[in-house]
């Protein structure tokens, strides 16, 4: 149903369309899912090129590993309280990085829609429930770039010290096997739905008379 209904949406339908005072909460969601996700991608591309320039590409992927959660919590504290920060792919590295059934939807979702309609969505919402708190969930879509098959392209073509360190770090890696534009997966921004609504009150934000329209957005299960 769901499938059937984002089709519908592609061949310029609109389906769902919301309040404007909803309008303005979908901006705010926008404006730092936004900004988390390009900080985190920055973040985490400069300590990835600073650890190749001072070692071999095995110590870069140690770096990493060792890093990347931590810079990922200390950004999500630094955008504001509540929010939190996560990437996710149904071929994880890490086993933190497993998706939830939510976000097992919208990866599903946001496959399809690449692989099957050659479109790849800007960005997803999605409104759920979190230790019985109203979340909105940012999703960022990301593809699979000439660099990154370094460590997780072919097992086959890559040098034998990366596999080989991949194997002791992450022992149930499945982030291998891609090819430059497969859908790698998603950067996920959680924001507490009362921090957006309290923004928007600071900030005075006025509607516009129009309605607002975002992509059709899974409705949020308890």
């Amino acid at each position: 149903m769901i499938r059937t209904l984002i089709a519908a949406a592609l061949l310029g339908f609109s389906l769902i369309f919301f309040s404007p005072a909803f309008a303005s909460l979908n901006d705010k969601v926008i404006q730092i899912g936004e900004r988390a996700t390009v900080e985190l991608m920055k973040n985490l591309k400069s300590r990835l090129i600073a650890a190749l320039e001072e070692g071999d590409p095995a110590t870069a992927i140690s770096v990493c590993a060792n890093v990347a959660q931590d810079l990922t919590h200390k950004l999500a504290r630094q955008i504001g309280p509540g929010i939190k920060i996560k990437r996710t792919s149904f071929k994880w590295r890490n086993p933190a990085d497993a998706p939830d059934k939510y976000e097992k939807e919208v990866l599903d979702l946001l496959e399809w829609i690449y692989k099957g309609k050659k479109i790849l969505l800007p960005f997803y919402i999605q409104e759920v429930t979190e230790n019985g708190q109203p979340y909105f969930r940012y999703y960022k879509p990301i593809l699979v770039r000439e660099e990154c098959l370094l460590c997780h392209g072919d097992p086959r073509e890559m040098p034998e010290e990366i596999v080989e360190t991949l194997k002791k770090l992450y022992p149930e890696d499945k982030a291998t096997g891609y090819k430059p534009g497969d859908f790698r997966g998603v950067i996920r921004v959680s924001i507490p739905k009362k921090l957006i609504e309290t923004l928007v009150n600071q900030e005075g934000n006025k509607p516009d008379e129009d309605d607002g329209c975002i992509p059709p957005q899974l409705p949020g299960r308890d």
